[in-house]
């Protein structure tokens, strides 16, 4: 299972739609809209599925968390 998240058309940031699914569940549901309500600029936004994007279900972290670290910051953990 995924969470829908969409950008919120003022400020960019990712909105949770609430809606947990999987690609194949939502195709054919491509061009309707949902409406969330965005915490970030306090408005509701109707928005097109096919804008939307999928994120791991269980995933709670921010984005800058999930990301591979760079050479510079790996730890070389040679065996003893």
């Amino acid at each position: 299972m995924h969470s829908l998240i969409f950008d919120c058309p003022r400020t960019g940031q990712a909105i949770d739609s609430a809606i947990n699914t999987d690609i194949e569940a939502i195709a054919g549901f491509c061009d309707l809209r949902v409406d969330v309500t965005c915490p970030h600029c306090g408005r509701q936004h109707r928005l097109p599925i096919k804008r939307g994007y999928f994120v791991p279900f269980a995933s709670t972290a921010p984005a800058r968390q999930l990301r591979q670290p760079h050479a510079s910051e790996a730890t070389n953990h040679s065996p003893r």
